[in-house]
This record gives structure tokens, C-alpha cells and sequence, in this order.
């Protein structure tokens, strides 16, 4: 049996790095096959560190609530423009706005504290764990994309990384 293309890639949009300054316009990074492929997301890891203490709550990172926050979905583009498909956090449109959040979706959701430097939370969300896999079809304009609205320039980084892979049509 051939072996299909792993992959384990950043959502992006010109850049790796998730953070915005406080008059920013909401910035969509995102992963988005080309035409004839088909991608089998299966999980995505998140990444979020910062210098100052975590709280569980009421912040994101340790510098407040990132709000309006952050909404994650499927959407095909025809014609230029994008629509949303489904809600990847629920079938409404719910955004991460706290650290605690990411709790709701991610079984593994682990604060990493070394004692000295900076702090960090990381999460595992295994779609297949939480109903199917994610498919991303090139051929009908369909991304994985998560909208990041509000400042979170406190934050010293920030990214989502999916892992999956390429099947057949």
C-alpha cells in the first residue's frame, strides 16, 4: 500500500506567530489543500507562552481576556468569498476568550512551569476523539481556519499546529 503524504504543518497567514496589537483587524490563519487533494485532519496542538503567571479563568496567556477571541471552523471559498461550513468549537459560534477555554475541546491541556522563565499551556484536540476527523476537499475551495480577534500582544508566542494527512478523492 503507498504510503500518503504526512502533514504537520503551523495554520497560517504570512506568518507562524498568533499575536495581534490591540487595533488590529481579526487575522485568519488557516490550512487549505490544493485542487485534486484531499486532507484527513486528524489533530490539532496548540501553543501559548507567555512571561507572566497563568491564570485559569479569566485570562489568556497571563494578561487578560482576549476578546472578541478565537473562533475555528471549516470554510470553502467560491468565488472569493469564504463561508463558514461548521463551527469547530460548537455549533454555535463560540469563541476562546481564557486560558480555560481550551479546556471545553481539549482533553489534554497541560500548564508547563519550569519554576524560572516563561510559562506555557499546550493542548492536544484529537478530532476523531471529539466525533470525526476534520476533511479539507481542494477541489471545493475548503480550509481549517481559526479567526484570531483582540489583543494578545501580551503573549510572547502563539500557534496552532494540525497533523493529518493526504488522501485520495
Amino acid at each position: 500500500m503507498p504510503q500518503s503524504k504526512l502533514i504537520s504543518t503551523m495554520l497560517r497567514a504570512g506568518t507562524l506567530t498568533q499575536i495581534l496589537n490591540a487595533d488590529a483587524d481579526p487575522v485568519t490563519f488557516s490550512i487549505a489543500p490544493s485542487a485534486g487533494q484531499v486532507m484527513q485532519i486528524n489533530r490539532m496542538l496548540l501553543f501559548v507562552r507567555d512571561n507572566a503567571a497563568f491564570a485559569s479563568s479569566e485570562d489568556y496567556g497571563g494578561g487578560g481576556a482576549l476578546d472578541p477571541g478565537i473562533s475555528l471552523g471549516v470554510y470553502s471559498t467560491q468565488d472569493g468569498v469564504a463561508d463558514q461550513l461548521s463551527y469547530l468549537l460548537t455549533d454555535v459560534n463560540h469563541t476562546i476568550k481564557t486560558n480555560a477555554d481550551w479546556g471545553a475541546y481539549c482533553y489534554d491541556l497541560a500548564l508547563v512551569d519550569w519554576g524560572t522563565g516563561d510559562e506555557m499551556i499546550t493542548a492536544r484536540w484529537t478530532f476523531a476523539k471529539s466525533g470525526k476527523p476534520v476533511y479539507l476537499s481542494g477541489d471545493k475551495g475548503e480550509s481549517l481556519a481559526a479567526v484570531v480577534a483582540g489583543t494578545c500582544s501580551h503573549l510572547v508566542d502563539h500557534h496552532l499546529l494540525v497533523q493529518g494527512h493526504y488522501i485520495s478523492q
